[in-house]
């Protein structure tokens, strides 16, 4: 299982597009693994973990096209996670290629409106199947076996995390959500994860609504996780979805999560586990 950061920054980017805070201002002087765009994961080449409005300059910075990708996962539908507009531009006259699949996106009943208010009923050569899915209810996309777990986060949206699991690899994509409810802490205890990526929006913030994780509650999951024997001696625990509210650029991250066993995410990281 290959997973592949295409965005580790949360709905306002980061440094924030109209923003002149002192955290932005640093992180645009020094750049390098500062500069986050909204957060997207790739699993393998043919699954996405959530369509954000960045897509196009994350696969052009990676070098690759999505015409490998067959799957999309949605997490939920606000802005930064899904962006259906970008799906026009898989057919002509905007995208050529023989032989075009079909490409398969997931999401729960409020992501599905989002989507038809975007195209109606989706219409045949756009080539792209609406899925609705449901908490708990498993399904497969291709080889990948997928169990959406209820997040915790903007509960009207129906928000979902996700399971996925390909030749003996499991990875849990944690994000966006605050800490979750006991129903889903009990379905993660039939799992061992081999990668667990999970957001860290608040910095040393907390957050009242329990709509964000931040880097105590990270630490407090890594703990929580490890308690429940979800991780191997092997996982790996990558946090993504930052924000600059929680004022910590790459480097303070890395400092706070030092020795922990948990790794600050980045635009372009990569994690392998082999099958």
């Amino acid at each position: 299982m290959r997973i592949r950061i295409l965005g580790s920054g949360a709905a306002e980017g980061f440094p924030a597009l109209f923003c002149e805070c002192e955290t932005c201002r640093r992180a645009r002087a020094i750049g390098g693994r500062n500069l986050r765009t909204r957060t997207s994961v790739q699993v393998d080449e043919s699954v996405l973990i959530d369509l954000p409005p960045d897509i196009l300059s994350q696969v052009q910075r990676e070098g690759f096209s999505l015409a490998s990708v067959e799957h999309i996962l949605i997490t939920h539908s606000h802005r930064d996670h899904f962006a259906p507009a970008e799906l026009h531009l898989r057919r002509e006259p905007f995208a050529h290629w023989e032989n075009q699949p079909p490409l398969h996106l997931y999401g729960t009943d409020h992501t599905c409106e989002v989507f038809r208010e975007t195209f109606g009923e989706p219409p045949i050569e756009q080539g792209v199947l609406f899925h609705t899915i449901h908490p708990f209810v498993s399904f497969a996309a291709g080889d990948m076996f997928v169990l959406p777990i209820p997040a915790s986060h903007s509960s009207y949206l129906n928000p979902v995390n996700y399971i996925l699991f390909r030749r003996g690899r499991t990875l849990l994509a944690a994000f966006d959500t605050g800490w979750y409810s006991e129903q889903t802490w009990s379905a993660l205890n039939e799992w061992q994860f081999d990668v667990l990526v999970a957001e860290c929006t608040t910095g040393h913030k907390s957050d009242p609504m329990n709509e964000h994780l931040s880097v105590h509650s990270v630490k407090r999951m890594h703990s929580e996780l490890k308690r429940r024997g979800c991780l191997k001696d092997t996982s790996r625990f990558v946090t993504v979805h930052f924000s600059h509210d929680g004022g910590l650029l790459h480097e303070d991250l890395e400092r706070v999560f030092c020795g922990t066993g948990i790794e600050v995410g980045y635009d372009g990281m990569v994690v392998e586990v082999p099958d």
